[in-house]
This record gives structure tokens, sequence and C-alpha cells, in this order.
């Protein structure tokens, strides 16, 4: 799990050639449960907000900003709770509801090389629970 991680860290870091500016687009599945979200920096712990963001009764919100790092998120509501990991890095971020059973958060990632390959392995862990449970 740490290589992939790794990996996925890499290929942001080799994938940041578009300039430092990235947009995240999102849907959250509970509509009406918090009015904001913000991003959280899993690294940073000195500064971990990166941004907030209001979120409209259709459940919906974006981000618009630079990076200067890829850098590993947490997405989470006003009171903190987590929704799920997100890969900052420059380009265009698509957030939807997780499908139901998947095995980390409410959210899925994916527009990015760091998103796509982790929804990729978050999809090859909910597949490996189903066989253990």
């Amino acid at each position: 799990m740490k290589k992939s991680i790794l990996f996925v860290l890499a290929a942001a870091a080799l994938c940041s050639c578009n300039g430092n500016r990235y947009t995240i687009k999102g849907e959250l599945a509970q509509k009406g449960t918090t009015d904001t979200v913000r991003l959280m920096s899993l690294t940073q712990t000195d500064a971990p907000e990166i941004a907030s963001a209001p979120v409209d009764l259709e459940g919906n919100f974006t981000f618009k900003g630079e990076v200067t790092q890829p850098d590993i998120t947490v997405l989470t509501d006003k009171r903190g709770q987590g929704l799920g990991i997100l890969f900052l890095e420059p380009g265009q971020i698509e957030v939807t509801p997780a499908p139901l059973g998947q095995a980390h958060g409410l959210i899925q990632t994916s527009g990015t090389p760091s998103n796509d390959a982790f929804a990729s392995i978050q999809e090859k862990m909910t597949v490996l629970q189903g066989q253990l449970f």
C-alpha cells in the first residue's frame, strides 16, 4: 500500500507540467448535510487547511487554486468529519459519491493521474474485502 501511494505521488510530480492550477468540482451524496467542505492537508501539520468551499442545496461544490507541489489531502465537512482522500495536483479533479461498498471514504475522485490511480486501488481493495469477508 505504501508503494502504491508513493507511486501516485511520483506520478503527480511528473504530471505537474500543465501549470499549477487546479479545479475540484464535486458532488456529495447526502444533500443538505453540510453547507461547507474543507480541503485539509495530511502532510502540512502547521497549516492543514488549504481551502474551503460552499456547498449548494444539491450537494455541489467547487475549489479553484494553485498548488506548488502535489499533496495528499482529506475532504471534510464543516465539522471536520472526513469524507475521503483526494490527491491535490494540477488539473481538473472530479469528486463524486462513492459506490456502495467502497472500502474507504464517502467520495471517489478522478480526472488527474494520481486520483485515477487511487480510484483503481480503491476498487481493487473493495473486491479484496468482498472476497475476505
